[in-house]
């Protein structure tokens, strides 16, 4: 059976969520040549014939399906590659040599020094002590990056190839310049890995998110309970008026248009840690940290004056109902670039105090803190979206358009029964099955990894 034939009896992707280019920005032959092969992988996807798509993109027909494979590969930002794969010159695999280096010389030394680097990680290991100690630092010039501090890298690099076993017949000491331009553009290629060793490597003196200079040494993927958490702020959708006693029994009451909701939860286990409402147009570096005080502080239920509301059977906060986990801390601490989580008072309790690694993700990806984004949207639906007042999600939500019909005054609601509603809904998410956890409840699955 030919390729073309085993190829047109599988399931094919849906393209119409795949991340794009901006085609305009492209030479005109690229241009040409990318949008005929993005129609030609769109046709593919609906299952057209390869001859008839062929005829009609200039394609050749044995290259479509290469092409749509090469759209399922994983891009660098973990997504897939969609039609960025399809940009005419563009790899989508870094170049990786497997031919062993045969003689000295110029010529024929494509991709030799990251084998080399593959067969020796203590080198890559170098390079990279080498840019945390500042004793390579790399800027930015008239002409692209500056690289200062090479004669040293390159001196310390040529003693730990002697100490591996390479002798001077052996790349690089083999070559004239012994790889000095190669260790030049492999310390550049380390250096701007991410926005935080490129901040590192220039010296800066504030880096976005505080990442701490160790954090890469953590894990990536909380394997265990506390070993990362997120940290996000949720406006409740819904316009209240909040009526409470300034002193004993004299009320007052104003109308608000936010509610902050800000929320820490574990990524491991999905529990809330901890929670803190702010009836402010915005929420301040002091309300991040009382939100962390509140995940550590073991929490105690308020007690409940709303008829019919009740906690669940087994619902509450890890503090709470296990008492060995008041005052734990965690490894990585993730939240969004907002500038109250930026403030300095914010990054030195969480990196000098509570001793964790705090990261702050790429701007507007809310998708970096899923579990903390996925939470907000369950929370709205058995919370907000209940409420009188509620705005919906959005201008086209039929609940909001239901409260603008009733045009009448903003719900009213007590603070105390606000803060009862939202402790009962999140104590009781804490107890409800996911399906991630294989049908366990956070606190379930928290008892699991205490036991």
């Amino acid at each position: 059976m030919s390729k073309s034939q085993s190829t047109a009896g599988t399931d094919r992707a849906d393209p119409s969520g795949w991340p794009t280019v901006a085609w305009p920005m492209l030479t005109d032959r690229q241009r040409d040549l990318f949008r005929a092969r993005e129609e030609a992988v769109r046709r593919y996807c609906r299952r057209e014939p390869l001859r008839i798509i062929a005829a009609a993109t200039g394609v050749p027909f044995n290259s479509i399906p290469r092409l749509y494979e090469r759209c399922l590969q994983t891009h660098a930002d973990s997504r897939m590659q969609g039609f960025r794969a399809l940009v005419p010159y563009e790899r989508i695999k870094p170049y990786r040599r497997l031919v062993k280096i045969g003689r000295a010389g110029i010529a024929g030394k494509a991709g030799v020094f990251s084998q080399l680097l593959q067969r020796h990680p203590e080198l890559e290991a170098l390079i990279v002590s080498e840019l945390q100690a500042h004793r390579v630092v790399v800027t930015e010039g008239p002409k692209g990056l500056i690289l200062s501090g090479l004669s040293g890298l390159h001196r310390r690099f040529r003693q730990l190839c002697l100490q591996l076993g390479l002798t001077e017949r052996d790349y690089p000491l083999v070559q004239k310049q012994q790889g000095i331009r190669s260790l030049a553009a492999a310390a550049k290629a380390v250096a701007t890995r991410t926005f935080e060793t490129a901040a590192g490597s220039a010296l800066a003196d504030k880096r976005s998110g505080g990442v701490r200079p160790d954090v890469q040494g953590l894990p990536s993927v909380a394997t265990q309970p506390y070993d990362a958490v997120e940290f996000d702020g949720h406006r409740i959708d819904v316009l209240l008026r909040v009526v409470f006693e300034r002193v004993p029994g004299v009320e007052e009451s104003f109308d608000i248009e936010r509610v902050w909701l800000l929320t820490i939860i574990d990524v491991c286990s999905r529990a809330i840690l901890g929670y803190h409402i702010v009836l402010e147009p915005e929420y301040s570096r002091f309300d991040v940290l009382k939100t962390v005080e509140r995940s550590l502080v073991p929490w105690r239920p308020p007690p409940l004056s709303i008829p019919g509301l009740r906690y669940a059977p087994g619902a509450g906060i890890p503090s709470e109902r296990f008492p060995e986990l008041g005052y734990a801390v965690w490894n990585v601490f993730s939240f969004d670039n907002a500038r109250a989580n930026l403030a300095q008072d914010t990054l030195r309790v969480l990196t000098e105090v509570i001793g964790c690694g705090a990261h702050a993700g790429p701007a507007y990806r809310p998708n970096g803190r899923p579990h903390i984004e996925r939470f907000f949207g369950t929370l709205a639906s058995v919370l907000a979206h209940r409420l009188p007042g509620t705005t919906g999600t959005g201008v086209t939500d039929p609940r909001r358009r239901i409260e603008e019909l009733d045009a009448g005054a903003p719900a009213v609601v007590r603070l105390a029964e606000l803060m009862e509603l939202t402790a009962v809904a999140i104590a009781n998410y804490n107890a409800q099955p996911h399906t991630s956890l294989g049908g366990r409840s956070p606190l379930e699955t928290l008892g699991y990894y205490i036991d």
